[in-house]
């Protein structure tokens, strides 16, 4: 379900390749770019329509040999221009897809729908990547119109082309007690990045910065090249911040802010401009 000129919208997902319900139908990646909502499962990938019609424009199924000697959609993410899918499967096999749109319209209604066009989904590289004999835990992806990076269980940032190329594995350098950072809780912070895993990447081309959330909630924030993620050796670590219970981050390029969600149920709000300061705690009891 999402949400589409104030009103409720449910999408009627294909069912997996089994045909009935199972963990298979979770979704693994939701994205809105210019009235397209792209929606990835572990078996397809769909196309649809965010404006006012509900339409799906397009789809890509993987068959069922695929998914078992390469394994099934993992994570993924679409390019800034929606032309090209990447999408890391559960075996570590790099999926690259693009997508064409027809030129012709849509009819809606028996009308020609404004800016609705069939699309095709066309699997074109698939590439394994160099951690796939590593056993790693993955973050999610980030990108910029050139690049994909994404984080590795073992510290290290791995950055590839949206043609499947790869890069050397980069590990920033793990010292938030060198830092003068932020600490919103009661342990301490240690400057040890043996047992640091990368668990979440969040990406401002806007700000030309890069945040890296650790497993043990310090968030690293980076700035980056003009020219965006290609250079990632040249990340430069500018604060850290430290929050233990920390497990998932945003960022609001527009606004300036950075929110850290937090298991004991609250965010942590930071502006982004003024030396980075902390906002405020928002929570439900907030609410009521």
């Amino acid at each position: 379900m999402y949400m589409a000129y104030g009103w409720p919208q449910v999408i009627p997902l294909e069912p997996d390749l089994c045909g009935h319900s199972s963990r298979l139908d979770r979704i693994i990646y939701l994205k809105v770019i210019n009235r397209l909502l792209l929606l990835v499962a572990p078996t397809h990938i769909e196309l649809w329509s965010s404006s006012q019609h509900k339409v799906r424009l397009g789809k890509h199924t993987r068959n069922l040999g695929s998914i078992q000697t390469e394994g099934e959609n993992s994570e993924a993410i679409w390019s800034p221009d929606t032309k090209t899918i990447a999408i890391l499967t559960s075996l570590s096999i790099l999926h690259i897809y693009k997508v064409h749109f027809s030129g012709k319209k849509l009819l809606v209604g028996g009308k020609h729908s404004s800016g609705l066009f069939l699309a095709t989904i066309s699997l074109v590289i698939t590439e394994k990547t160099p951690f796939a004999d590593k056993n790693l835990i993955r973050s999610n992806f980030v990108c910029d119109n050139k690049s994909l990076l994404i984080g590795l269980s073992d510290g290290c940032l791995q950055l590839a082309s949206w043609n499947g190329e790869f890069s050397d594995a980069f590990k920033p350098s793990y010292h938030p007690s060198a830092y003068q950072g932020d600490s919103r809780g009661t342990s301490s912070i240690e400057g040890n990045g043996k047992n640091a895993v990368i668990i979440q990447l969040e990406f401002s081309l806007a700000l030309r910065m890069l945040f890296i959330l650790y497993s043990d909630g310090c968030v690293a924030l980076c700035s980056t090249s003009k020219k965006g993620l290609r250079l990632v050796n040249s990340l430069k670590i500018e604060r850290w911040l430290n929050t233990p219970d920390a497990i998932c981050a945003s960022v609001a390029s527009n606004q300036h802010i950075l929110a850290i969600g937090c298991r004991r149920g609250v965010v942590e709000l930071y502006d982004l401009i003024e030396g980075v300061s902390h906002l405020r705690t928002v929570s439900v009891y907030d609410w009521g």
